[in-house]
């Protein structure tokens, strides 16, 4: 019941009404209750910056974008390059080629740079016909958030509606690499940046797309909330540290 109560919060009753209407009577008034009781606050979310998973008490968070040099990929795979993407009559050779850029990509730390040629090449590679470019094209995407978090927003903004389609696709591997690539987003924007495509996206007549954005709605703020408790660990080691310094 806590995965409803949170996207009542977020997305509120009139979303939510068609596809609560399959829960028990219990879990209804359990829910309705909660609408009437809740405080309605303004939703803030923490932007994602840090390393969700952390190894152990030691790690406290560590994330190597934070101490790794940023590599600069956009003057490498610049205009020139992405027209040559495109210009490739085989989808083995375009995958070739974006498969360069996915390793490049892997880098923890992005430089920022000239985004508008590669973002256009993304907009035409997901509506290529050919699954194994709209894959390479998913994960890049993906990959872009993570590497250059706040400085890759707006394009993440929308990007995040062109993706979500994805998730009708009957291939469980594109699902997989969609959902993937959706959720590493948190590092670019956070779940209020793009509630009216989870609003739009929750309503879809395909079943499989209803659950698949709900789950993932749900695994967003899961995300957010597990930075934000990462930040105020690393806050307060820093401030018993340096208590101990001055005492």
């Amino acid at each position: 019941m806590n995965l409803y109560k949170e996207a009542f919060k977020w997305l509120g009753e009139q979303v939510l009404a068609s596809y609560i209407k399959g829960l028990k009577k219990l879990q209804l008034e359990e829910l309705e209750k909660f609408q009437k009781e809740w405080q309605q606050i303004p939703m803030q979310a923490v932007r994602g910056g840090d390393a969700v998973t952390i190894a152990g008490p030691s790690a406290a968070g560590l994330d190597a974008y934070d101490v790794v040099d940023a590599v600069d990929i956009f003057n490498k795979y610049n205009e020139k390059w992405c027209d040559k993407v495109l210009a490739q009559s085989k989808w083995n050779e375009k995958c070739a080629l974006l498969d360069q850029l996915i390793k490049d990509c892997q880098s923890p730390k992005i430089a920022p740079g000239n985004y508008s040629p590669m973002l256009s090449l993304i907009k035409k590679l997901l509506q290529d016909s050919n699954a194994n470019i709209n894959l390479c094209t998913i994960k890049l995407c993906g990959l872009l958030a993570k590497g250059l978090r706040k400085n890759f927003t707006n394009q993440a903004k929308l990007l995040f509606p062109l993706l979500t389609p994805k998730l009708r696709d009957k291939k469980t591997l594109m699902i997989d690499e969609t959902r993937l690539a959706l959720e590493m987003m948190h590092y670019s924007i956070y779940a209020e940046d793009v509630v009216e495509d989870f609003k739009e996206a929750i309503v879809d007549k395909n079943p499989q797309m209803r659950v698949s954005i709900l789950n993932l709605f749900a695994k967003l703020v899961s995300i957010e909330r597990i930075v934000k408790q990462t930040k105020i660990h690393r806050y307060d080691e820093t401030t018993i540290a340096y208590d101990k310094e001055i005492t």
